[in-house]
């Protein structure tokens, strides 16, 4: 039995990447990306605690624009009716180590603990997420390799 290995198609695709500009490159990944990360971005949300609501609307994807990279966190700032400035406080608790009184007053500042909501949504949707951004991947590649066919056959 004769095991080869076709990589033709694997150059091909090396080559229309290293033909694409950075622009592309982040339009084609990113979309991926935040199809990808909508089970976790649901999870999450359904484990924060709700006082008002505004940390749980403020979850989402928040895009990396030197790289083609996100993160999943509270969304902070910039004119949002769900501002979750406070998400790191929730997610990992508000006592440091020496740090629990002020230092001019020396009163005590009170003790948060963490309830962990992000990193338990990231261990329950972890493989679903990977799946989802593979799929989401080949989806997107297909889509741009048809829409520059597209246009090169209309010049």
């Amino acid at each position: 039995m004769d095991a080869s290995v076709d990589i033709s198609q694997v150059k091909a695709l090396e080559d229309f990447f290293k033909e694409l500009s950075l622009l592309d490159k982040k339009k084609v990944f990113q979309a991926g990306y935040r199809r990808a990360a909508k089970p976790l971005i649901q999870t999450a949300q359904a484990f924060v605690p709700k006082r008002t609501g505004n940390l749980q609307r403020s979850i989402g994807v928040i895009m990396n624009p030197q790289d083609i990279s996100m993160i999943v966190g509270c969304r902070k700032g910039g004119g949002l009716s769900a501002d979750g400035w406070y998400g790191h406080i929730v997610e990992y608790g508000s006592y440091i180590s020496g740090e629990r009184f002020r230092r001019k007053t020396k009163a005590s500042t009170g003790v948060m603990k963490g309830t962990h909501f992000l990193e338990n949504a990231y261990n329950a949707t972890i493989d679903d997420v990977i799946y989802n951004i593979e799929d989401e991947w080949h989806r997107a590649i297909d889509n741009k390799i048809v829409n520059i066919n597209r246009k090169l056959k209309k010049k």
